[in-house]
């Protein structure tokens, strides 16, 4: 595997609190015209993405096991009942 790659995992495992048994790297050779295609069948399978690279001209996906605990990779998304109305 790419050196860069690997790096990129290491960082993933850190930053996650993750080992690398719950990782899947995937490499798409040419950019999906519907990423939520790949989004929906990771879903399925119990996984969520946790980092998209380009290294190289090569998109790497890293996704990885859902767990019970949150893992921070959703943004705090709220709803105001202000609006900037000028």
């Amino acid at each position: 595997m790419h050196s860069k790659v690997e790096d990129l995992l290491k960082e993933v495992m850190r930053r996650y609190g993750v080992s690398k048994k719950d990782l899947i790297v995937i490499r798409i050779d040419e950019v999906p015209m519907r990423i939520h295609h790949l989004v929906h069948e990771l879903g399925r399978r119990g996984l969520v993405i946790a980092e998209v690279s380009v290294i190289d001209g090569e998109v790497y996906v890293i996704a990885l096991k859902r767990y019970s605990r949150d893992l921070g990779l959703v943004p705090e998304y709220g709803i105001s009942d202000k609006v900037d109305r000028k």
